[in-house]
């Protein structure tokens, strides 16, 4: 059985998909597409000062609500298989890995 966290048991071995990225300065992009067949991902903000706007429930990202706020550094899990979508001010770069079984 594979973990990825103490709390979170696989029975079967996972592969990631790389959906890193930058955002573009002013503009809502769609960074994962829906998908019923993912388990789990994360995305953070790679970058050295600026925050990034994350949206987790299929909608645009921006700075209104809705939308979450990475600081740089900053991460969050994703449980949901909604699209996903960022936004910044300026050019951020982030990394975003998204989670399936093997076989889906």
């Amino acid at each position: 059985m594979t973990t990825k966290f103490p709390s979170m048991a696989y029975s079967a071995p996972l592969i990631a998909t790389d959906y890193s990225g930058t955002a573009t300065p002013g503009s809502s992009l769609e960074v994962m597409p829906a998908d019923s067949t993912a388990v789990s991902g994360v995305i953070q903000n790679v970058s050295a000062g600026d925050v990034l706007y994350v949206n987790l429930t299929g909608g645009e990202a921006g700075q209104m609500p809705g939308s979450i706020i990475l600081e740089p550094g900053g991460s969050v899990d994703l449980a949901a298989t909604n699209a996903v979508s960022v936004f910044a001010t300026t050019a951020v770069p982030f990394t975003a890995v998204r989670y399936h079984y093997v076989d889906s």
